[in-house]
């Protein structure tokens, strides 16, 4: 099988949030790599490869919006063929020499338009355009994304690296499957989702802070971040932004928007309550409260329950996690006495395992890579597993994982 290899990554802003990718054929024979700066400039990726290559290797596009594909109509005519009917992307053309009859031949067999080469700028705009169109007046059924939310029992239990490591592995399960999970951050005072994973966004929830109204799929979808597991990143803002300044409709909507984008959405609650913080609760599928068994933090977690019980969230899926789980003589509170304040089990342990979770926050990576198999893996798994359980029943179309 013909190695698909990306070369350049991508501006997700120039192509309106959309992921293009322009396959150029393999060597150095192939006219469409003098463009790849033109391409660059554009915000599309470039890799290498065939047709054929594409056929036999499905995931390859899994993530991919627009195809834009070096080819030969005299010699490619059945590999295209079967491209247009095994994906239902639009797919562009590029050809040396390009002839009308060669577009109207490309257009029968269902490609979106055909762009000459050497490739040239208004070309490339024209037809990426001609794509744009065709997604954009497609018909698509509203998919509502399963949506989980972490909460802090108090600052400093951690949520945010569990929140972050498992929407991380959530991504990675999902990978095969061709569905999606996004991480965002609406800590907007004090949000490290991004930091932990060493991501450093020139977008942030900011740009969706200032749409709006305006706010909508592709603008969302440019602002998120891709980490190397696969998993999306909406981040918080660089500034520190009063919490007032976000309107419950403006949390909500972002959370619908994001829901409709994104087979899986997971939010990072901030420690303190705002004015938006339930509203954007009652959306969840499922939520973690995160804690320690730790006399103050197991306090908070009493009094955060006790917060969402006076404001009848007993609908709410909820989940109470130990975090930094002490085995043996050296916990603070055991988890019976733990259940006995909070009047409710512990549905979750994570373990104390500081030297690998602080080395995978150093290196952006998740705990897998740095410790297979780890206790503090396992663990995160079973948070997966449960968020996984929950989206089977989920009514929108990110169930059925």
């Amino acid at each position: 099988m013909t190695e698909v290899r990306p070369i350049t990554t991508r501006n997700q802003t120039a192509t309106r949030g959309r992921h293009v990718v322009a396959l150029l054929k393999p060597g150095t024979t192939g006219i469409l790599a003098q463009g790849s700066q033109i391409l660059a400039a554009s915000g599309v990726e470039t890799r290498t490869g065939n047709i054929d290559g594409l056929r036999r290797n499905a995931g390859a596009l899994k993530d991919v919006d627009i195809l834009i594909v070096e080819t030969d109509p005299k010699t490619d005519t059945s590999a295209l063929k079967q491209l247009t009917e095994a994906f239902d992307i639009p797919i562009i053309a590029a050809i040396d020499g390009l002839s009308l009859a060669d577009a109207r031949h490309l257009m029968h067999l269902g490609i979106v338009d055909a762009i000459p080469l050497p490739l040239g700028e208004d070309d490339l705009a024209q037809a990426l355009q001609a794509a744009y169109d065709v997604l954009a007046n497609r018909p698509q059924a509203v998919r509502t994304g399963c949506a989980t939310a972490f909460i802090k029992s108090v600052g400093g239990v951690g949520a945010t690296v569990v929140a972050t490591q498992t929407a991380g592995k959530l991504a990675q399960q999902l990978a095969d499957t061709g569905k999606t999970a996004c991480l965002i951050d609406l800590d907007i005072q004090f949000g490290s989702a991004a930091l932990q994973l060493d991501l450093a966004p020139t977008t942030t929830m900011a740009e969706l802070l200032r749409a709006g109204q305006r706010l909508d799929s592709e603008l969302l979808g440019s602002v998120a971040v891709r980490h190397a597991s696969g998993l999306y990143v909406i981040a918080a803002p660089p500034d520190v932004v009063p919490l007032e300044a976000v309107s419950t409709e403006m949390a909500v909507n972002i959370v619908r928007v994001a829901a409709e984008r994104f087979d899986h959405i997971i939010i990072d609650l901030p420690g303190a309550w705002t004015n938006w913080s339930l509203d954007v609760l009652g959306c969840m599928d499922l939520a973690f409260l995160i804690t320690e068994l730790t006399v103050p933090s197991i306090r908070q977690a009493k009094r955060q329950l006790q917060l969402l019980d006076r404001h009848d969230m007993s609908k709410l899926p909820l989940r109470i996690v130990a975090n930094r789980y002490e085995r043996g003589w050296l916990k603070s509170v055991d988890t019976e006495s733990a259940e006995q304040v909070l009047k409710r089990n512990i549905d979750h342990l994570i373990a104390n395992d500081f030297r690998t979770i602080s080395a995978a926050i150093d290196q952006g990576k998740l705990i897998s890579e740095i410790k297979s198999k780890s206790r503090v893996e396992r663990d995160l798994d079973a948070l997966v597993n449960d968020i996984m359980g929950v989206a089977r029943g989920h009514k929108g179309n990110g169930g059925n994982n």
